[in-house]
């Protein structure tokens, strides 16, 4: 399972965002209801964190809500590592990688 180290802003944001995002695999993950199992869940939950982080970017620069919440460039850094630990206990780091280096090219 995903541990977001009782650090309730990050699982309040990421629930937020998958919500936002309409990404039912995140919301199981986070909820605590499965873990990835695949190749290809793995490559999909990468997309998710990296589509959050991008929306967060627009949140913080159009003032939206959410941004005066959190300080989301210091959560989406926190929730960074989080999802890094958790594809890595899964043995799905590789996998976040090669998707995050195509993602950000």
């Amino acid at each position: 399972m995903i541990d977001f180290h009782d650090q309730g802003e990050a699982l309040e944001l990421t629930k937020y965002y998958a919500e936002k995002l309409d990404s039912q695999l995140a919301l199981e993950i986070i909820n605590n209801n499965r873990d990835i199992s695949n190749i290809e869940e793995a490559r999909e939950l990468t997309r998710f964190f990296w589509t959050m982080a991008d929306l967060a970017a627009e949140d913080y620069e159009q003032g939206a809500d959410i941004a005066s919440s959190y300080d989301l460039e210091r959560w989406m850094e926190k929730l960074m590592n989080i999802f890094i630990g958790y594809m890595k206990k899964l043995e799905f780091f590789q996998i976040w990688t090669d998707e995050s280096n195509d993602i950000n090219r």
